[in-house]
């Protein structure tokens, strides 16, 4: 895999079926609309990408109180960060919710200092 900012990516990327594969393993996802309905204690990072909460940003509190450390959304409130632009400006004892001004966030995720 390559990107214009970040160059080429030295992990395993593979589609299985209706998975993308990261070095060999699924990445976990939820489909209930209720935040607090879903068991996200195992989770780091969540991406909130259904759409239906960057309204209300309010909600994503569910994440946090399970654990989770960082929540990347397009909401209010959030610090945007691009990262090879303005990822210096992120101090992750600070910056727990997060948005990305990329299509690709997974290129720079492993990168954060967390």
């Amino acid at each position: 895999m390559f990107d214009s900012v970040h160059g080429r990516r030295e992990r395993e990327i593979a589609g299985e079926g209706d998975w993308l594969l990261m070095e060999g393993r699924e990445p976990a996802d939820a489909r209930n609309f209720d935040i607090a309905a879903t068991d996200w204690s195992d989770c780091d990072i969540v991406v909130e990408a259904t759409g239906k909460h960057h309204k209300q940003p309010e909600r994503l509190q569910a994440h946090f109180d399970q654990g989770v450390k960082k929540v990347v959304v397009p909401t209010e409130g959030a610090l945007n960060i691009v990262y090879g632009v303005n990822h210096h400006e992120c101090d992750p004892q600070v910056h727990h919710l997060l948005t990305a001004a990329s299509c690709t966030p997974q290129s720079w995720m492993p990168r954060l200092p967390w």
